[in-house]
């Protein structure tokens, strides 16, 4: 014969425990199942509402702060990660400090309001609202008995407020997308939809100051005014510099200076060749003058009777003639006499000493003479006008040296005020542009304009959310299946007595020879018999 599987020692345990205490472990399962239905139904029901953000990119992602970009071209900066972005979000949405607004807003009556009564005056409260109002007496009991025990300190009634928000508010991105979910539990519909409201708008508002720099839009007017004022000083001290020293545009004035240097030392070197070649020719013509005869015979002709000498012979005849008379009627000692007789001497010596022939000479000027001369005579007005040029050039060579020294004396200064106010001028161009990006932040703050939109508003949930009820049985199901397994192993496992054969060669280590099965009263009773 083939033998029989035997069965696993501990399912067999789990069976027969179960079939011992069956009605035990059927009490535990109900009990399990009722206390879940009780606690369903006299539990307070609490209420959602729930809002959603959309977080886009906007301003606040592509431009920096205002003041960081002084000195700089527009920066961009887009954010390091979209996630830490959100996360932000999240994290400030879900902080103390945005709790606290909303309970000094609302006050902490409203956000600690109890379960609301039934609206008719005689209609009873319901069992529901009298378990959670005796729930929260005996919160209040035991926090009461804490505080006296000094186990807890006491808070003030804002800080429960600030607590009790805290606790029921949840805040979470949802998914993968830029969508932030915003929900809250209460004990009342209105009162979730009234902080959910309340949260979202006290955000806007503190997102868009977060995002702002506080005070940049004073402080760039402020650095403008004294900016301005500044650059205005120095262009009135530039202008009245260049004023004074005639430096307008110092790079082309300052080429202007050198090119006439240049042009004046040219044309000075070149006068000053004109004037030593001029003083060369004029001390070659003075030397041909110097050694060139004045004047040249042109012609000259020889066997021409002497004029001179006839006109002395007649007057020779004539002053004989007359001494004749006077040697008739005077004496050779009167004084006439004497007079006429030296004169015929006389001209009789000069007579004696001319030539009876005489030769004519014809003379002029010398040709290289009165070349040289005239050169000299041309030359002369020319090298006094060179002279009168080079000393002309030189005086205007000086006279731009000295403004050449004078302007680059002056030019430092001038440069020196020019880029002071170019870079002020820069500057000042600098803050207006950041002053206007601080205005329109604070237009945008004032209209309360950022990448937050609101793309769902808090809901009015009039299904409550909590508890629910099938997840509670679901629960009380597993806790009385679990109780009624556990129930009768328990008990067998704290029992001691000895039940089957089995048992008996256990505890005593002998085999069982012989079992007498157990009987029930009614089956000892024969057959027929009452």
């Amino acid at each position: 014969m083939r033998a029989s599987p035997q069965p696993d020692p501990l399912v067999y345990e789990i069976v027969r425990s179960l079939r011992r205490h069956k009605g035990k472990a059927v009490l535990f399962l109900m009990a399990a199942m009722g206390t879940a239905v009780a606690l369903t139904i006299l539990a307070s029901r609490e209420y959602r509402s729930e809002a959603r953000l959309f977080l886009r990119l906007g301003r606040e992602n592509s431009t920096m702060d205002p003041t960081a970009t002084l000195g700089k071209d527009a920066v961009v900066a887009m954010p390091y990660s979209r996630e830490g972005e959100i996360s932000s979000v999240v994290e400030l949405l879900g902080g103390r400090a945005l709790a606290e607004k909303v309970v000094d807003v609302l006050g902490p009556t409203v956000v600690l309001a109890p379960v609301p009564e039934p609206a008719s005056a005689d209609a009873r409260p319901s069992v529901a609202s009298r378990v959670s109002q005796a729930t929260k007496q005996a919160r209040q009991a035991v926090s009461e008995w804490l505080v006296k025990c000094k186990l807890r300190t006491p808070l003030p009634e804002r800080e429960q407020a600030i607590v009790e928000l805290r606790e029921h508010l949840g805040v979470r991105r949802i998914g993968k997308t830029d969508l932030i979910s915003i929900s809250y539990f209460a004990k009342s519909p209105e009162l979730a939809q009234t902080i959910v409201d309340q949260l979202t708008e006290i955000y806007l508002v503190e997102h868009a100051r977060i995002n702002r720099t506080s005070g940049a839009h004073e402080f760039l007017a402020g650095q403008m005014a004294e900016l301005r004022e500044n650059l205005d000083r120095d262009q009135q001290e530039l202008r009245d510099l260049k004023s004074r020293t005639g430096i307008a545009a110092p790079a082309v004035q300052l080429q202007m200076l050198v090119e006439d240097v240049d042009r004046l030392k040219d044309e000075l070197a070149s006068k000053a060749a004109a004037i030593a070649a001029a003083d060369a020719r004029m001390s070659q013509w003075r030397q041909i003058l110097s050694s060139e005869p004045a004047t040249e015979v042109v012609s000259r002709t020889t066997g021409l009777s002497n004029e001179g000498t006839d006109a002395m012979r007649a007057q020779l005849y004539a002053l004989q003639i007359a001494k004749e008379k006077a040697a008739a009627n005077y004496t050779e000692a009167h004084p006439l006499y004497e007079q006429i007789h030296e004169q015929v001497a006389k001209t009789r010596e000069i007579l004696d000493r001319e030539e009876p022939l005489r030769e004519h000479v014809t003379t002029a000027m010398g040709k290289v003479f009165e070349q040289a001369r005239s050169a000299i005579a041309s030359e002369e007005p020319v090298l006094a006008a060179l002279r009168a040029e080079a000393s002309s050039l030189e005086d205007q060579l000086a006279g731009v040296r000295n403004e050449l020294q004078a302007f680059n004396s002056d030019e430092p200064r001038v440069a020196e005020l020019q880029r002071d106010v170019d870079l002020q001028l820069a500057s000042y161009q600098e803050y207006s542009q950041s002053l206007e990006q601080t205005r329109i932040d604070q237009a945008l703050k004032d209209q309360q304009i950022s990448n937050i939109s609101i793309a769902q508003p808090a809901t009015l949930e009039v299904k409550p959310v909590r508890p629910v009820v099938m997840i509670n049985l679901l629960l009380g199901l597993l806790i009385g299946l679990a109780g009624a397994v556990g129930v009768p192993l328990i008990l067998d496992y704290f029992h001691c007595s000895l039940r089957t054969a089995d048992d008996v060669e256990r505890a005593l280590e002998v085999p069982v020879l012989l079992s007498v099965p157990r009987w029930k009263a009614r089956q000892l009773v024969p057959n027929g018999r009452n």
